[in-house]
Protein backbone atom coordinates (compact mmCIF):
# COMPACT_ATOMS: atom_id res chain seq x y z
CA UNK A 1 0.00 0.00 0.00
CA UNK A 2 2.60 2.66 0.83
CA UNK A 3 4.27 2.21 -2.58
CA UNK A 4 0.94 2.74 -4.29
CA UNK A 5 0.68 6.04 -2.41
CA UNK A 6 4.29 7.15 -2.94
CA UNK A 7 6.89 5.80 -5.35
CA UNK A 8 9.95 7.40 -3.76
CA UNK A 9 10.19 5.54 -0.45
CA UNK A 10 13.90 4.76 -0.47
CA UNK A 11 14.80 4.08 3.17
CA UNK A 12 12.43 1.65 4.85
CA UNK A 13 12.12 0.06 8.30
CA UNK A 14 9.95 -3.00 8.86
CA UNK A 15 9.35 -3.42 12.58
CA UNK A 16 7.92 -6.71 13.91
CA UNK A 17 8.76 -9.32 11.28
CA UNK A 18 5.85 -11.75 11.80
CA UNK A 19 5.88 -14.27 8.96
CA UNK A 20 7.76 -11.93 6.62
CA UNK A 21 4.83 -11.00 4.40
CA UNK A 22 5.40 -7.27 4.80
CA UNK A 23 9.13 -7.31 4.18
CA UNK A 24 8.64 -9.55 1.13
CA UNK A 25 6.12 -7.03 -0.22
CA UNK A 26 8.62 -4.20 0.37
CA UNK A 27 11.34 -6.18 -1.43
CA UNK A 28 9.06 -6.54 -4.46
CA UNK A 29 9.33 -2.79 -5.13
CA UNK A 30 12.38 -1.21 -6.81
CA UNK A 31 12.23 2.11 -4.90
CA UNK A 32 13.82 1.07 -1.58
CA UNK A 33 17.59 1.28 -1.58
CA UNK A 34 17.85 0.35 2.12
CA UNK A 35 15.45 -1.96 3.95
CA UNK A 36 15.88 -2.45 7.69
CA UNK A 37 14.15 -5.45 9.25
CA UNK A 38 13.83 -5.02 13.02
CA UNK A 39 12.68 -8.03 15.05
CA UNK A 40 13.22 -8.60 18.74
CA UNK A 41 13.05 -12.40 18.56
CA UNK A 42 15.81 -14.42 16.87
CA UNK A 43 13.45 -17.41 16.98
CA UNK A 44 10.93 -15.61 14.76
CA UNK A 45 13.63 -14.79 12.22
CA UNK A 46 14.91 -18.37 12.28
CA UNK A 47 11.54 -19.56 10.95
CA UNK A 48 11.43 -17.12 8.01
CA UNK A 49 12.30 -19.69 5.34
CA UNK A 50 9.41 -21.89 6.47
CA UNK A 51 7.00 -19.15 5.39
CA UNK A 52 8.90 -18.08 2.26
CA UNK A 53 6.37 -19.47 -0.21
CA UNK A 54 3.43 -18.03 1.73
CA UNK A 55 4.05 -21.08 3.95
CA UNK A 56 4.32 -22.99 5.98
CA UNK A 57 6.62 -24.95 3.70
CA UNK A 58 9.51 -27.36 4.09
CA UNK A 59 12.13 -24.64 4.29
CA UNK A 60 13.95 -25.46 1.05
CA UNK A 61 13.18 -22.01 -0.41
CA UNK A 62 14.96 -18.96 0.99
CA UNK A 63 12.85 -16.02 2.09
CA UNK A 64 13.04 -13.12 -0.38
CA UNK A 65 14.42 -10.67 2.17
CA UNK A 66 17.22 -13.10 3.10
CA UNK A 67 18.75 -12.87 -0.37
CA UNK A 68 17.99 -9.22 -1.12
CA UNK A 69 21.20 -7.14 -0.82
CA UNK A 70 19.21 -4.04 0.23
CA UNK A 71 18.08 -5.73 3.46
CA UNK A 72 19.85 -5.38 6.79
CA UNK A 73 18.42 -7.42 9.68
CA UNK A 74 18.55 -6.05 13.22
CA UNK A 75 17.72 -8.31 16.17
CA UNK A 76 16.57 -5.53 18.45
CA UNK A 77 13.65 -3.92 20.19
CA UNK A 78 11.92 -1.74 17.59
CA UNK A 79 11.61 1.26 19.90
CA UNK A 80 15.26 1.21 20.86
CA UNK A 81 16.34 0.73 17.27
CA UNK A 82 14.25 3.72 16.15
CA UNK A 83 15.62 5.83 19.00
CA UNK A 84 19.16 5.11 17.76
CA UNK A 85 18.40 6.41 14.25
CA UNK A 86 18.89 10.02 13.17
CA UNK A 87 15.79 12.22 12.87
CA UNK A 88 14.31 12.32 9.38
CA UNK A 89 16.22 9.26 8.13
CA UNK A 90 13.32 6.99 7.18
CA UNK A 91 10.85 7.35 4.31
CA UNK A 92 8.67 4.49 5.48
CA UNK A 93 8.17 2.74 8.80
CA UNK A 94 5.85 -0.21 8.58
CA UNK A 95 4.83 -2.40 11.51
CA UNK A 96 3.06 -5.70 11.85
CA UNK A 97 3.10 -6.33 15.60
CA UNK A 98 1.16 -8.90 17.56
CA UNK A 99 -2.12 -7.88 19.14
CA UNK A 100 -1.81 -4.97 21.57
CA UNK A 101 -2.74 -7.16 24.53
CA UNK A 102 0.03 -9.73 23.78
CA UNK A 103 2.88 -9.56 26.31
CA UNK A 104 5.39 -6.85 25.45
CA UNK A 105 3.43 -5.53 22.47
CA UNK A 106 1.32 -2.66 23.83
CA UNK A 107 4.25 -0.23 23.57
CA UNK A 108 4.22 -0.63 19.77
CA UNK A 109 0.70 0.85 19.75
CA UNK A 110 1.48 3.76 22.05
CA UNK A 111 1.55 7.52 21.56
CA UNK A 112 5.24 7.42 22.51
CA UNK A 113 6.00 4.89 19.76
CA UNK A 114 4.16 6.92 17.14
CA UNK A 115 5.96 10.10 18.25
CA UNK A 116 9.27 8.27 17.92
CA UNK A 117 8.33 7.11 14.42
CA UNK A 118 7.17 10.60 13.40
CA UNK A 119 10.51 11.99 14.52
CA UNK A 120 12.44 9.50 12.41
CA UNK A 121 10.38 9.99 9.25
CA UNK A 122 11.60 12.24 6.45
CA UNK A 123 9.40 15.31 5.80
CA UNK A 124 7.26 13.32 3.35
CA UNK A 125 7.66 10.01 5.21
CA UNK A 126 4.87 7.53 5.85
CA UNK A 127 4.03 5.16 8.70
CA UNK A 128 1.88 2.10 7.93
CA UNK A 129 0.66 -0.21 10.67
CA UNK A 130 -1.22 -3.45 10.15
CA UNK A 131 -3.93 -3.95 12.75
CA UNK A 132 -5.60 -7.37 13.17
CA UNK A 133 -9.07 -5.87 13.53
CA UNK A 134 -10.76 -9.27 13.56
CA UNK A 135 -8.97 -10.31 16.73
CA UNK A 136 -9.50 -7.35 19.04
CA UNK A 137 -12.45 -5.99 21.00
CA UNK A 138 -14.11 -2.89 19.52
CA UNK A 139 -13.13 -0.60 22.44
CA UNK A 140 -9.46 -1.58 22.00
CA UNK A 141 -9.67 -0.88 18.29
CA UNK A 142 -11.28 2.52 18.87
CA UNK A 143 -8.55 3.46 21.36
CA UNK A 144 -5.85 2.35 18.95
CA UNK A 145 -7.40 4.39 16.12
CA UNK A 146 -7.66 7.48 18.32
CA UNK A 147 -4.05 7.13 19.48
CA UNK A 148 -2.74 6.73 15.93
CA UNK A 149 -4.89 9.59 14.60
CA UNK A 150 -3.66 11.93 17.34
CA UNK A 151 -0.05 11.15 16.44
CA UNK A 152 0.12 12.16 12.77
CA UNK A 153 -1.23 15.26 10.97
CA UNK A 154 -2.50 13.15 8.04
CA UNK A 155 -4.17 9.79 8.69
CA UNK A 156 -6.21 7.26 6.76
CA UNK A 157 -7.52 3.78 7.55
CA UNK A 158 -7.74 1.10 4.87
CA UNK A 159 -9.95 -1.91 5.52
CA UNK A 160 -8.53 -5.06 3.96
CA UNK A 161 -10.30 -8.37 4.59
CA UNK A 162 -10.39 -8.71 8.39
CA UNK A 163 -7.58 -6.28 9.04
CA UNK A 164 -6.98 -2.55 8.91
CA UNK A 165 -3.97 -0.68 7.58
CA UNK A 166 -3.38 2.63 9.31
CA UNK A 167 -1.44 5.20 7.28
CA UNK A 168 0.03 8.27 8.93
CA UNK A 169 2.24 11.01 7.62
Amino acid sequence: LPFLLRDDLSTVAVIAFGTGTTVDAVCAWPAPRAIHVVEISPAVLSLADRFAADGPVDGTRRATFAVDPRVEVHVADGRRWLASRPPGELDLVTMEPLLPYAPGTAALYSREMYALIAGRLSPRGVCVQWVPTHAMPAPTFRTLLATFAASFPHVSAWLVDNATLLVGS
